[in-house]
């Protein structure tokens, strides 16, 4: 066999050399590992490489899955394209392999799922050596199947990353009107944003649009009445209210920036207490929340009122006197839907 197979069947096995009593031999000393029934792999025994230094891969279940459809041209789409071409992970875990076929019958058992449907040739690339849905077709699949709150947090960071155009989306939503899901797919290319840099932010926006909070804007720079930057907030609405989606991994990157040490945790707390105060100082009213608060949906309604009190505060003060500039250029609008005035 190849040094750089990693799943193989029985047959191929033999074809190569190995006896059947060869083979059951390595399974059972854990240099072969049965992947899946008739799928086979290397296991840690003593003749499996390192592969620190390999290249990334297809993961196993992706690969074992086409190896036991061999008579069928599928693509992999939908979720597990998405976690191929390097989307966030739903909130509830990758599902299952998902692929596309444009005939034979659908499946949906034995840890695989085939989708029958129409799929352009100018949809399918490949990737890692397989094929796979474009980033356009990826996402118009997963608007229409995740959880709204998955979908956006995908849509949100290709549009961020610049993976893809929101009008590519739009048209091949456009093109599977008649399909399943495509009334959800509609809401989230609405709420849309290239301006949010996390997950985290994607629910939040998620959250907001089905608790009635006024929709912010995202990634806004502060600064002093005499132009000098305070910093940077996640969330702005023009009232005076700054918005901080507050996830763990944001301080976690900003100390290890700074080293990584307890030391370097207590100097990013120390400077975001001191940015907040700043903010504080020139009558900005500022709210913080965590991902529990955005995704439990009694706590996104209490989230919900302290904002609408905050924004209520600084309406009937009207303190703030900075400055507010945006930090990247707003996304195209030009093709996108009004919002929808009911969140199903």
């Amino acid at each position: 066999m190849a040094d750089d197979e990693e799943l193989f069947t029985r047959a191929e096995a033999r074809d190569k050399g190995l006896t059947d009593r060869q083979i059951t031999r390595r399974l059972k000393s854990g240099t072969l590992v049965a992947a899946r029934r008739g799928i086979l792999r290397r296991g840690s025994g003593p003749q499996r490489e390192s592969v620190s230094d390999r290249s990334p891969a297809v993961p196993v279940d992706v690969k074992a899955a086409l190896l036991t459809s061999p008579s069928r041209e599928l693509v992999v789409s939908h979720a597990t394209a998405a976690r191929l071409l390097g989307l966030p992970k739903p909130l509830a875990g990758w599902p299952r392999p998902q692929f596309t076929a444009t005939d034979g019958p659908t499946r949906n058992r034995s840890g695989i799922q085939i989708k029958v449907a129409t799929l352009e040739a100018s949809q399918v690339i490949e990737h890692l050596g397989i094929a796979v849905t474009t980033m356009s077709r990826t996402l118009a699949d997963c608007l229409r199947t995740l959880p709204g709150r998955d979908s956006l947090a995908m849509l949100d960071h290709a549009l961020n990353r610049g993976s893809v155009d929101l009008s590519a989306v739009l048209e091949v939503v456009r093109q599977q009107a008649r399909w399943r899901g495509v009334a959800i797919a509609r809401q989230v290319v609405a709420r849309a944003d290239a301006r949010r840099e996390s997950p985290l932010e994607s629910w939040s926006a998620w959250a907001f649009a089905h608790t009635d909070v006024p929709v912010p804007e995202w990634q806004v720079e502060v600064h002093e009445p005499d132009g000098q930057l305070i910093g940077r907030a996640d969330c702005w609405w023009s009232a005076g209210v700054v918005g901080e989606a507050d996830g763990r991994s944001k301080y976690a990157l900003a100390a290890a920036e700074r080293g990584g040490d307890a030391a370097a945790v207590y100097r990013v707390l120390q400077a975001e207490r001191k940015r907040e105060q700043r903010l504080r100082d020139v009558g900005a009213e500022v709210v913080r929340w965590s991902s529990e608060e955005v995704l439990d949906k009694a706590a996104a309604h209490r989230l919900a009122q302290r904002i609408a009190g905050a924004l209520a505060q600084a309406r009937a003060q009207a303190r703030f006197t900075g400055v507010i500039a945006p930090t990247m250029l707003q996304a195209s609008t030009d093709e996108r839907p009004d919002p929808p005035s009911d969140c199903a």
